[in-house]
């Protein structure tokens, strides 16, 4: 009889060993390269002071509310939360911007490029709105984008060459089939926080403490 236990045991534990070897097995990374290309998450267009190159195929854009956070940990635009968001309540004034999808040269790609909606001498959105309504083809025109340390925008184009104009069709009719069935979101470009993780910030912690709100 004992015999017959020990054997037991050592039965169980063979199938134990078989059943946590390799844990990463389902994993399957082989078309990894492909399923990144492919992704339809949408990059943010930066503009610097290098001239960005872009085209313009649409006017239709989406007003976001957002907050700027300049915090050691953590430091870009968040979504605001709306009604009783916590950085609308420690005094973080919100800003609206406009999210345009654009065909990016740079990157190859359909891209987001956020304009603030200031309408001040050398803002982005009035310069934009100027090439939108010329009425002139968009397909034909390469727009060029740069901004000086005082942030003034410069907006200029040219005609795109002959032979660069079949290149963003296909990734531009892939966005728009993808959009319109609602599988790509622009907003998603910028970061969203619940009120959890906004607390973490230690310059929000600061704040909350002396307002005495929790």
């Amino acid at each position: 009889m004992k015999k017959k236990n020990k054997g037991k045991k050592s039965k169980n534990r063979k199938s134990e060993t078989k059943t946590n070897t390799n844990p990463w097995e389902s994993v399957d990374i082989s078309n990894i390269s492909e399923s990144i290309e492919n992704s339809d998450r949408l990059e943010q267009v930066r503009i610097s002071q290098d001239e960005t190159f872009l085209l313009l195929f649409t006017s239709g854009s989406i007003r976001l509310s957002l907050h700027w956070v300049n915090d050691p940990e953590f430091r870009g635009f968040v979504h605001c939360n709306g009604e009783d968001c916590l950085f609308c309540r420690i005094g973080n004034k919100n800003m609206n911007k406009l999210l345009l999808p654009v065909y990016s040269f740079d990157s190859n790609a359909v891209a987001v490029l956020p304009i603030s909606d200031s309408m001040r001498p050398h803002a982005l959105l009035p310069q934009i709105a100027n090439i939108l309504e010329s009425g002139k083809n968009l397909r034909k025109r390469l727009v060029l984008i740069s901004k000086d340390r005082d942030h003034a925008f410069t907006v200029r184009t040219k005609k795109l060459p002959k032979d660069k104009r079949d290149e963003p069709i296909e990734k531009i009719r892939r966005f728009k089939e993808g959009h319109d069935a609602g599988e790509i979101d622009l907003t998603a470009v910028f970061q969203t926080m619940s009120d959890y993780e906004l607390k973490q910030l230690e310059s929000v912690r600061q704040k909350l403490e002396l307002l005495d709100d929790e």
